[in-house]
């Protein structure tokens, strides 16, 4: 990664991503694809490698209150979604322009649109 140009990345950086302490820059995503030999699909993939299962991922204030209105849970299997629609497309839903209600998914047509 320091050859890469992050220069404070050192092996406690890479502790502090792997145990949620630490949010990882889209330009160190892009650089952790290089190193990696990974894909972001694959590195957002809360299901691992084997993409068995894995933690949904909640957004909202409160993890512990996920049917608060504008929380909401993704399911491992359509993480990947959020990130490349060529499987499946994602349609939130807003109570207004604050508040998520939820989030559904669709596949897209032959020619790429739902």
């Amino acid at each position: 990664m320091q050859v890469l140009g992050h220069k404070t990345w050192r092996r406690v950086t890479v502790s502090e991503v792997e145990r949620g302490r630490r949010n990882v820059t889209v330009p160190e995503l892009v650089s952790l694809v290089v190193v990696l030999g990974a894909s972001i699909e694959r590195l957002l993939d809360p299901r691992g490698a084997l993409r068995r299962y894995g933690p949904k991922l909640l957004f909202g204030v409160d993890p512990e209150h996920v049917n608060v209105p504008g929380s909401t849970a993704v399911d491992p299997q359509h993480v990947t979604a959020l990130v490349c629609d060529h499987e499946q497309i994602v349609e939130p839903e807003w109570y207004d322009l604050a508040l998520l209600r939820t989030i559904t998914y669709s596949r897209p047509g032959p020619d790429g649109v739902v």
